[in-house]
């Protein structure tokens, strides 16, 4: 029979186990004389006797002072290491110091036994750098997605983590040009785009922005380009073409499709300024030509009759190229028996000739050729030969000669 003893005061008395009281409720002295104690089931200490409380369902006694001096059970707790149990109570295996003073470690005790878990810091977020300090705890840091290159966009997706992309230029292709038929100022940077077409214009090839100017009626167009790096600007009827003009340009336009292409120069790539004007297609302009104080070599004054007589003068407009000339000379004619061939040139190219025949009093020839830069006009009347001795010669009516000027 198990029997403890307790110390109350000076006198100490013989406790007998509620279990084995149990057993003598149910069969008499023949069951405490045997021995044999019963447990009795439990759900709350309720279902159990005053000195005794519930532990695992099973009714087990409550112990007396610590200072007994009664050998206990090493289930017996110790209120000053494990206070969730009350004072006296069986409370079964014990842990003793499962605090591991690590922030990082879930401490647990079963059966007695200490369990340090690793916490985990995973947040599930592809653009945290998730740890652990022993002190603080968890710590979940952003990460950084900078790749370093000033023309990516750098963003980071909580599930893919980091991404890198790089927008496309506008116009960085043939296929996306900057539309400029409008006209006005656009900004734009070479300093992210790609290299598209082959340098025109001098160009190195390099990177270029294509732009796109649409004209359905003959216009006047200024060009005027500067940016970071000396870029270079090429007009072309195709993109990263130069046939048209290359540099800032005053153009007078037919109606059709053209490209401005704006490469870089021999700089760094970087920022431009690209001033697109579009202006009313100018009218023709009529100066005259020739006028007193014009220099002129003639045979006698003013008479013209050898090779390589001439009348020039220079005429100033607002037209930016000359396409046609339209000619109005008023002559003093005295030729007699032979004709005067002569040649026009403008800029020192020659763009026509004509023939005065004895008796004429005005000539009026119209010429058409390639384009001769303005707004500044060289014009020259020029003898192609000899007339015939005694065959007179021409004079240049001063006050009513005229030339027209087309762009």
């Amino acid at each position: 029979m198990r029997a403890s003893f307790l110390s109350w005061g000076r006198a100490s008395v013989l406790r007998v186990s509620p279990r084995v009281a149990l057993g003598c409720l149910v069969f008499g002295a023949l069951g405490c004389a045997s021995g044999t104690p019963e447990a009795r089931t439990c759900t709350t200490a309720s279902d159990c006797a005053a000195d005794e409380t519930c532990l695992d369902e099973t009714c087990v006694p409550r112990r007396g002072p610590r200072d007994a001096g009664v050998a206990t059970d090493a289930r017996l707790d110790d209120a000053a290491t494990n206070p969730d149990a009350p004072p006296g109570v069986d409370a079964g295996p014990i842990c003793s110091g499962c605090d591991d003073d690590d922030a990082c470690t879930s401490d647990t005790c079963a059966a007695g036994v200490c369990d340090h878990t690793p916490v985990d810091c995973d947040d599930t977020n592809a653009c945290t750098t998730d740890s652990c300090d022993p002190a603080t705890g968890c710590a979940n840091a952003p990460i950084s997605c900078d790749d370093g290159d000033a023309c990516t966009i750098d963003a980071c997706d909580p599930t893919f983590g980091c991404t890198n992309d790089r927008p496309v230029v506008p116009g960085d292709l043939c296929s996306n040009p900057v539309d400029v038929s409008a006209g006005g100022t656009f900004a734009g940077s070479l300093a992210c785009a790609t290299n598209v077409v082959a340098g025109a214009c001098g160009a190195t090839p390099s990177a270029d922005v294509q732009h796109v100017l649409t004209l359905v009626e003959p216009r006047r167009v200024r060009l005027t380009l500067t940016g970071e790096g000396n870029p270079v600007l090429a007009i072309g009827r195709s993109c990263g073409g130069g046939d048209v003009a290359c540099g800032g340009a005053d153009l007078l336009l037919d109606p059709g499709t053209y490209y401005v292409s704006v490469d870089a120069g021999p700089g760094a790539a970087g920022a431009y300024s690209l001033v697109v004007e579009v202006l009313p297609y100018p009218a023709p302009e009529t100066v005259s030509f020739p006028v007193a104080g014009d220099p002129r070599v003639a045979a006698s004054s003013t008479h013209y009759w050898r090779a390589g007589d001439y009348v020039q003068g220079v005429r100033t407009t607002s037209l930016p190229r000359a396409r046609r000339a339209v000619v109005s000379l008023g002559l003093g004619n005295n030729l007699t028996c032979d004709t005067l061939p002569m040649r026009m040139r403008i800029n020192g190219t020659e763009v026509g000739t004509f023939t005065i025949t004895p008796g004429t009093s005005r000539v009026t020839p119209i010429f058409d050729f390639a384009a001769i830069t303005g707004p500044s006009f060289t014009l020259r009347y020029e003898t192609m030969r000899q007339v015939a001795s005694g065959c007179g010669a021409v004079t240049f009516d001063e006050s009513t000669s005229t030339v027209q000027l087309h762009p």
